[in-house]
């Protein structure tokens, strides 16, 4: 972990004398509060057989390992999920068998349940499928999707992931994927359909979705207000929120741009793998840093169900960061 860690931050501050850096983390815990305003959002995922959404859902969700989830079996039936995120939002994920006897048994009987209430619609195209006698079932498929969601749920965003991209010809997955995007806006002109590449070997699976919770999240523009002041009066480079059991990106404040755009689902990857190390251990972790004559990084908890993570080049800073996290954290604790 800390290799890894020291190489990662390592990227962030080799960027010459003059780049001051500091980033500053908020991991953040899956929430058990009880909330007034909570509000539970239903999030459906679709695909066909094989495509990968269970195994997805137990990487993100249940802190399995890629390796671990050739464990899983089948979906036979929709399984259902009930998440919470930092007291304010309730996530309701159901997943939703893709072999063809089942599928069509439920569009058929149960399509006006499953497609009510829906605040995201998430369709899991395999990415092997493109040249293969699965292409127009898969395309046809999520026709059906999208036309039902707008019906039963016209507010419902759609989103679709173009999975396994690892077992693409490194070669041929800019064009696979380009194609599998033409398909879709030709299919569904008026409607905006972001299309993720994803892995579950890498980072990506991360990225899209942390995009995808964060589009869910109540005061998600309160907080990224409030993350924006508190980078700015810090001087701070950069301010990330992540939750903390999955460690999806929530929000960021970004004040100097970077070379590497994916460089926090990679802190996702590095601090998940990190846990999944420590899963048999009952202590927890109270504080980690580390530091050089570059750079010091500190790992700290923060609110109750947040921890910080500071990477800073100047490290007679280190205790004054120290502070003004202790004093931040009061403002945030509603929040977060």
């Amino acid at each position: 972990f800390l290799s890894a860690f020291l190489a990662f931050v390592d990227s962030f501050v080799g960027l010459g004398d003059s780049f001051t850096l500091f980033s500053f983390l908020f991991i953040c815990e899956v929430s058990i509060m009880e909330s007034d305003t909570q509000k539970s959002e239903k999030v459906i995922l679709l695909g066909l057989q094989g495509a990968g959404k269970t195994s997805m859902r137990y990487i993100i969700f249940a802190s399995f390992t890629g390796a671990e989830t050739r464990s899983l079996g089948m979906t036979v039936g929709t399984e259902q999920v009930d998440l919470k995120f930092m007291g304010s939002l309730a996530m309701n994920l159901c997943d939703i068998p893709g072999q063809n006897k089942f599928w069509e048994q439920l569009f058929d009987s149960q399509k006006v349940s499953i497609f009510s209430n829906v605040a995201v619609m998430i369709y899991v195209f395999n990415a092997e499928s493109i040249g293969t006698k699965d292409e127009a079932l898969e395309m046809q498929r999520f026709q059906s999707c999208v036309n039902a969601a707008k019906e039963y749920s016209p507010k419902s965003k759609i989103t679709a992931l173009f999975h396994k991209i690892d077992l693409v010809d490194e070669h041929l997955r800019e064009e696979r994927y380009g194609q599998r995007k033409e398909q879709i806006q030709d299919m569904f002109p008026k409607i905006e359909i972001p299309l993720y590449k994803t892995s579950i070997w890498d980072e990506s699976l991360y990225q899209a979705w942390s995009t995808i919770v964060n589009s869910l999240i109540p005061n998600i523009d309160i907080i990224h207000n409030r993350l924006d002041d508190f980078c700015k009066i810090n001087e701070l480079n950069e301010v990330v929120v992540f939750e903390k059991s999955t460690f999806l990106v929530i929000t960021a404040a970004v004040q100097e741009e970077h070379y590497d755009p994916h460089r926090f689902e990679k802190v996702s990857t590095i601090v998940k793998n990190f846990k999944l190390c420590r899963r048999k251990s009952a202590s927890d972790v109270e504080e980690i840093s580390i530091g050089t004559s570059r750079f010091f990084a500190l790992v700290n908890k923060f609110t109750e169900n947040t921890y910080i993570l500071v990477v800073g080049k100047n490290r007679s800073s280190e205790n004054i960061v120290k502070r003004n996290i202790k004093i931040a954290s009061k403002s945030f604790q509603g929040l977060l």
